[in-house]
């Protein structure tokens, strides 16, 4: 699901480190949502949240030559980043959320706790 933030995270991530045909870009513009606005020009290929979960999530050799040909040598690019407050206030809410579910429910916690290297962790939790 591409609402879910940590898969966006991993998708720019993957984009940003393994740029794949990107690099074949001749001068692109970037830009970042909520901050500066795309002016809608057929000609333009948006590189968005959309663009990289569809070409940046797994390492497909179809997708590869796909991508390829729609990015190769081409000249009208514009990477539109995600705003980047947003998605660091997405990401805290559902990393607080996962701690929370871990800590309070007690399959999570027994199995972690039968599982882990420092097995004081939490019960030293409990009786704080």
């Amino acid at each position: 699901n591409g609402d879910n933030i940590f898969q966006k995270i991993r998708y720019w991530a993957n984009f940003v480190k393994h740029p794949k045909s990107f690099i074949f870009v001749h001068h692109p513009d970037y830009i970042f949502s909520g901050i500066e606005s795309i002016e809608e020009n057929d000609n333009n290929i948006i590189i968005d949240n959309k663009f990289v979960e569809d070409y940046y999530k797994q390492d497909d050799d179809k997708q590869k030559e796909k991508l390829q040909r729609i990015l190769g040598n081409k000249q009208n690019v514009i990477v539109n980043f995600p705003n980047f407050e947003e998605i660091t206030e997405k990401f805290c809410k559902a990393y607080n959320n996962f701690i929370n579910m871990i800590i309070e429910n007690p399959v999570y916690k027994y199995k972690l706790s039968s599982n882990c290297v420092i097995e004081d962790y939490w019960q030293d939790d409990e009786n704080s």
